[in-house]
């Protein structure tokens, strides 16, 4: 095999070190896109997760509403006071004349403006606390 001169060799080298620079680059485009892959998929899980604890948290709530329903329905056909103290806050907390209607109360009349008859909402849950206590205190006498 012939000798190389000098300047051959520092050609070669130069060469050689090119393309290991280019072959660098193209590894590091891959990586970066394989990251950058990585990143999507992990945001997107973390979202999916995310969508099924919050499904979880609203089943959940749901179920804590309908056993606390379920309680509050056996409690006021167990004691006619509690009805009627539940109906008096009903009264005071529904404004929307469909959930009113629900619940068997009549619409809200309408004043001389135009908006609906009722109190404050703090007057209305202190009056109706108030008058819960009072009736708490009854049925325990009982």
């Amino acid at each position: 095999m012939p000798r190389r001169t000098p300047d051959e060799a520092l050609d070669a080298l130069k060469k050689e070190e090119a393309e290991l620079k280019s072959e660098m680059a193209e590894k590091r485009q891959k990586l970066r896109e394989t990251e950058k892959n990585r990143r999507k998929d992990l945001a997107e899980r973390m979202r999916r997760v995310q969508a099924r604890l919050s499904a979880q948290e609203r089943r959940q709530r749901t179920r804590r509403l309908i056993l606390i329903g379920t309680l509050v329905e056996h409690e006021i056909t167990e004691n006619p006071s509690r009805r009627s103290r539940l109906n008096a806050r009903l009264d005071a907390f529904l404004t929307r004349d469909r959930d009113r209607e629900l619940f068997g109360l009549k619409p809200l009349k309408p004043q001389e403006g135009g908006e609906p008859e009722a109190s404050s909402p703090a007057e209305t849950s202190t009056a109706a606390a108030a008058e819960d206590e009072r009736g708490d205190r009854q049925d325990h006498a009982q």
